[in-house]
This record gives structure tokens, C-alpha cells and sequence, in this order.
């Protein structure tokens, strides 16, 4: 099942398979990958249909995950959703990644409003929360601005190392 909602600029549209040579793209990029520590970037095209399928078919629910794309002209520029959703927590966490070329004109401020207003209505009463590497300062303004407070300190271990990481909730 496809799910696609609109804002002012964005269509957000569930990823599906059709999406691989953007995934691919989008994860193999060093930019994108900065602050990433969970996974190594793509190698390859099926590496990123890996992903779409872990998205697509994972049972019970528990994360959706959207391409962002241009209104005008249907340009793919980046992805968000959401994963871990805990039902006895009342948690769920939230994630994004925009192409650089369309950093800083206000398009991932747009898409995690819709994102955040989408999770509200869904899970009424569930804190959404975003975990943040420490240097990564452009997301975590970006959770801040929508109301987001330092919740605490958790460590990914990668390549490894571990890399101190921030969690904020809403």
C-alpha cells in the first residue's frame, strides 16, 4: 500500500521499489552517510532494495519510511519516517536525510511537520523521539524547532568505536 501526503512544496510518498536508484544514491553519498553511524554506505543497487523491502514488509508495522519529493516536478530530494514503534513504551523514533543541494531552504522543516502532525493524530500520546549524533547540529536544530528537549546520552558502537549520540523527544 502506497501512502502520499502533501504540504505547500512536498509530496511524501511510502518508498517502494521504484525508489531504489534514488536510495541507492541517496546512501551511498559520504554527505548523507556523515553522521550515520549504523550501517556502511551502499555499495550497490541491491543494497538499497534491501532497505526499500525492510520498509516495505516488515511485520507487525512498526516503521514506515517516505521518499520526499518535489512538488513541481516530482524530484526526489530526500527521505523520512519513522521506526521502532513501541507500543508498551509509548515511543517511536523518527529519522531523515536530504540531498545537500537542497539543504537549508526549509524542505525537511516542512516534510517532519507533516511527519510529527501524522504521528500525533496515529499515536496520540506517544513521545516521538530522534537520536542525534552529537556534531550533527543542523538536525538537532531542526528537531528543536519543533519543540524537541534533550532527553539523554546513548552510545552506537561502529566500526568499532563508540559514537556519543543525543536523544530528543517531543
Amino acid at each position: 500500500m502506497t501512502n502520499t501526503y502533501e504540504t505547500n512544496r512536498l509530496i511524501l510518498k511510502t518508498i517502494d521499489e521504484t525508489d531504489q536508484m534514488f536510495i541507492y544514491k541517496q546512501f551511498s553519498n559520504d554527505q548523507i552517510n556523515q553522521y550515520l553511524f549504523d550501517a556502511e554506505p551502499l555499495q550497490d543497487e541491491n543494497e538499497a532494495l534491501d532497505i526499500i523491502h525492510f520498509y516495505k514488509h516488515a511485520l507487525p508495522k512498526l516503521q514506515e519510511r517516505f521518499i520526499i519529493l518535489l512538488k513541481d516536478d516530482l524530484t526526489p530530494i530526500g527521505t523520512l519516517g519513522y521506526h521502532a514503534l513501541n507500543h508498551k513504551d509509548q515511543t517511536v523514533d523518527i529519522g531523515y536525510d536530504l540531498d545537500p543541494i537542497y539543504q537549508h531552504k526549509g524542505y525537511m522543516r516542512e516534510a517532519l511537520k507533516l511527519l510529527i502532525d501524522l504521528l500525533q493524530k496515529n499515536y496520540n500520546g506517544y513521545s516521538i523521539h530522534a537520536c542525534i549524533y552529537k556534531d550533527n547540529l543542523k538536525s538537532i536544530e531542526a528537531v528543536k524547532h519543533f519543540g524537541f528537549t534533550y532527553y539523554k546520552d546513548m552510545y552506537e558502537h561502529f566500526r568499532g568505536d563508540d559514537y556519543l549520540h543525543q536523544i530528543y523527544k517531543l
